[in-house]
């Protein structure tokens, strides 16, 4: 044994057979107990090439374990590297999703709203606990819902990555909203549905600038129509001023036909002056810069401002 380096006390020779020598010699840490009779050298090689056997298997072990140890200690590291990964990973998530500046949401398969960041839950008018007994379709205006259902039919068998669209969601309180929303489905490496992410945009106030965007449009091009149409009648107005004018000096005041005929040249001279308005209105009239009393101005356009105003709003004149 000392020749193969092994220096352990590993197997006891006696000749007292008592159970009670045998034990406590195991216990003190003896491979083997031999009672020495005519037989004892038969077994003891046997014994000593277990014993030796032992004793490397156990110092094999002893080195397996400490390499265990080592590669438990780089797992480990490991492990907790992809632990600090994930939380980061977490962290960024949980950063952008409930710091967004528009609505978030995250859906199942059946459209249930797991997860909602405040922006969704101040826009809708619903809690926390209560938007998750709601499903996307539960939110969405009756009108939009068979559109809606279709995307995300189509998101969950995977026909369909991503949709967007314009629809109208419902708050708590009945409130139809108009709203931009982006929604995309997210699938395993098999395939399958794992849930669905979407971004929600209340559009209302582009709807509204659209709107007037829309009116001021139309108002434009009401200008354009009546400023060619004023252009061309007023030049009508003066071939009919000019002839009554022509009328008017062939003829004696006294003439019976003399006041029809101002009357035609003072009709003429109104309808003048409400094409002059309209020309001022489209922005196409001849610049003429002339002394003139404003309070007589706006009085004349005390006539035309109703129509142009309409009648939710109220207007007042204060000349000086």
């Amino acid at each position: 044994a000392r020749s193969l380096d092994i220096a352990i006390p590993f197997i006891v020779i006696t000749g007292k057979g008592d159970e009670e020598t045998a034990v406590a010699a195991l216990k003190l840490g003896a491979y083997d107990y031999i009672v020495k009779d005519e037989h004892y050298l038969g077994q003891l090689p046997r014994s000593i090439d277990h014993a030796i056997a032992n004793y490397r298997l156990i110092q094999m072990n002893q080195k397996l374990n400490e390499e265990l140890k080592e590669m438990n200690v780089l797992l480990q590291e490991n492990v907790d590297r992809r632990v600090a990964a994930l939380e980061a990973t977490e962290r960024q998530f949980r950063t952008f999703f409930n710091g967004s500046p528009v609505g978030n949401a995250i859906t199942d398969n059946e459209g249930r709203l797991l997860q909602t960041n405040s922006v969704t839950r101040d826009l809708l008018g619903y809690s926390e606990e209560e938007i998750r007994h709601l499903t996307l379709l539960d939110i969405t205006h009756t009108e939009d819902r068979a559109e809606s259902e279709a995307h995300f039919r189509q998101l969950v068998d995977g026909t369909e990555r991503q949709f967007r669209c314009e629809s109208r969601l419902i708050s708590k309180t009945g409130e139809s909203i108009c709203c931009r929303i982006a929604v995309s489905g997210l699938h395993n490496d098999q395939g399958e549905f794992q849930c669905a992410m979407g971004a929600i945009e209340d559009i209302r106030g582009q709807k509204e600038l659209e709107k007037q965007l829309l009116f001021s449009q139309k108002m434009e091009a009401i200008g354009r129509l009546s400023g060619g149409i004023a252009h061309d009648f007023n030049n009508i107005l003066t071939a009919i001023i000019g002839h009554s004018d022509v009328l008017l000096l062939d003829r004696d005041p006294s003439d019976p036909g003399y006041a029809h005929i101002a009357t035609i040249r003072e009709a003429g001279q109104r309808a003048a002056g409400l094409i002059h308005q309209l020309l001022t209105f489209s922005r196409r009239q001849v610049l003429d810069p002339v002394t003139l009393d404003l309070n007589q101005l706006l009085d004349d356009l005390k006539k035309m401002v109703p129509r142009l105003v309409g009648e939710d709003v109220q207007y007042a004149f204060t000349l000086s």
